[in-house]
């Protein structure tokens, strides 16, 4: 009966251990580098313009988090005459960004969905919303989005 169980934990052994090495491949060709399941994150990217100058590339991204349900639309924006990295600029808590385009070279346009809904939930809330990052200045425009799926620049009046 003893040679029964090693056999079964040898097994056992074997598998565990293709599993985990399954696991650590896909994680790795995926790009995955964070081995805790609620800090593995995916970017897509919406969105890529560069500014009139080529100085700056500014990029919207939906971050997906693999492990959960949500994910939210940032802005980074890239320095093309430096080795830096792409610091995440604006932030909303879930969707409601929806375009982007340069002014001029130092002037960028964040445009989101600024449509009051039944569920306040479903509204664009900013995370992060600076004026500025170093010399370019960043501008929001707010869109409406009618029942029809039309848009309009103009905000609600309140009462």
């Amino acid at each position: 009966m003893g040679r029964k169980w090693k056999w079964k934990v040898w097994v056992l052994l074997i598998v565990a251990s293709l599993v985990l090495f399954a696991g650590f491949w896909i994680r790795y060709h995926l790009g995955i580098t964070s081995l805790d399941p609620f800090v593995a994150t995916v970017d897509s990217l919406q969105k890529e313009v560069k500014s009139p100058d080529g100085r700056y590339t500014a990029k919207l991204l939906y971050r997906e988090n693999l492990a959960m349900t949500y994910g939210f639309y940032h802005v980074s924006i890239q320095s093309n005459v430096s080795d830096e990295s792409d610091p995440d600029v604006v932030e909303v808590a879930a969707e409601g960004l929806t375009d982007l385009e340069w002014k001029d070279s130092r002037n960028l346009i964040v445009t989101f969905d600024a449509t009051k809904n039944k569920d306040h939930l479903e509204d664009t809330l900013f995370a992060k919303k600076p004026g500025s990052w170093r010399s370019i200045r960043i501008e929001y425009t707010p869109k409406l989005q009618s029942d029809t799926g039309t848009t309009s620049s103009r905000l609600p009046s309140v009462p």
